[in-house]
């Protein structure tokens, strides 16, 4: 079976779920590395051996292509700022390009990515791993069956709490994540993009809290200064939906869960423990819930489920683009 050609731009954390994910799934080949850190890809072999042992090491994508290596795609995963400039070298040597979420600061810098990959000949597209979590996943594939005795949906609730901040300490750095709405808030969005219609859906009001001023901020004191939790409400006149996001890195506590709330019942999505429940009005009606929570990090199993579905099953439709964006148009 031909395998999967594909390289990988940013050698850090991240990608260290990625080689885990692509040494189970034996379709994919890792053709080479870059990153401008030759320690991390180093590192990267010597935890992978047998994944990247063939794999070249570089610190540019040109001297890559220039080289004459193909690939099927490239995978960017580096910090945010430097999102635009590495998917950009890519797609104008034709390459499709996957780029971990957020993907760039502006939405006129993703429209920019995607125009390029029409006129390069090639693909664009954005990994929201939150959205191929396996409950996210199981729960897409089965509302159609069920979409009819739910009703029209009428409500939603989405929280997404992280330990950023435990106790007078920060555990991570806020400023260095964008803050809690742009880290947390992006993986909430790309989960009611899977469950819902985003068409109509517009944002009436967010707020926004900073981190405590008794908390010892050290470096977070440098400017700008970011949110650590937020509320987000959002709304359809047309469907009469509501919605609410929040977000919180203060709590010292891991809590994700979606809340959909139809005319006939509703859908718990619980994101920690990576199941669904389902809850009909009509007593009649039963259905099981589903778990899929293993001994293996969340993390990686959303990276298990969405890595095959990009790589050999990926849709590039308008309407693909467009969630990407009206994500994105949020986030700014």
């Amino acid at each position: 079976m031909k395998k999967y050609r594909v390289g990988i731009v940013g050698v850090g954390k991240i990608a260290q779920t990625y080689f885990s994910v692509f040494q189970k799934m034996k379709t994919v080949e890792v053709v080479f590395l870059c990153d401008i850190v030759p320690e991390q890809m180093t590192k990267a072999v010597h935890a992978f051996p047998e994944l990247l042992k063939n794999a070249l090491q570089t610190d540019s994508t040109d001297k890559i292509f220039d080289a004459g290596v193909k690939v099927d795609s490239v995978v960017v995963a580096t910090p945010l700022s430097s999102h635009f400039f590495l998917a950009e070298r890519v797609l104008r040597r034709g390459v499709c390009v996957f780029l971990e979420k957020p993907a760039t600061p502006t939405v006129r810098e993703l429209e920019e990515l995607y125009a390029l990959a029409d006129a390069n000949g090639t693909h664009f597209r954005t990994m929201f791993h939150y959205a191929y979590s396996p409950e996210v996943f199981h729960f897409a594939q089965l509302f159609p069956k069920w979409a009819e005795t739910l009703g029209p949906l009428r409500a939603f609730v989405c929280d997404f709490l992280d330990a950023a901040v435990s106790g007078n300490r920060l555990v991570i750095s806020p400023r260095k994540q964008g803050g809690s709405w742009l880290s947390s808030g992006v993986n909430a969005l790309s989960v009611i993009s899977r469950c819902m219609s985003l068409e109509g859906l517009q944002i009436q009001d967010r707020i926004s809290r900073q981190v405590p001023d008794l908390i010892d901020r050290n470096e977070e004191r440098v400017v700008p200064q970011v949110d650590t939790a937020s509320v987000c409400e959002y709304f359809d006149p047309a469907r009469q939906l509501f919605g609410i996001i929040r977000t919180d890195w203060e709590q010292g506590v891991n809590f994700k869960s979606t809340q959909l709330f139809y005319q006939n019942g509703e859908v718990l999505l619980d994101h920690e423990a990576q199941s669904v429940h389902w809850t009909f009005y009509d007593s009649r009606i039963h259905f099981p819930s589903a778990a899929f929570r293993s001994n293996v990090s969340p993390m990686e199993r959303h990276y298990a489920v969405m890595f095959p579905e990009l790589f050999f099953h990926a849709e590039w439709g308008p309407e693909v683009r467009e969630n990407d964006l009206w994500i994105h148009r949020q986030l700014e």
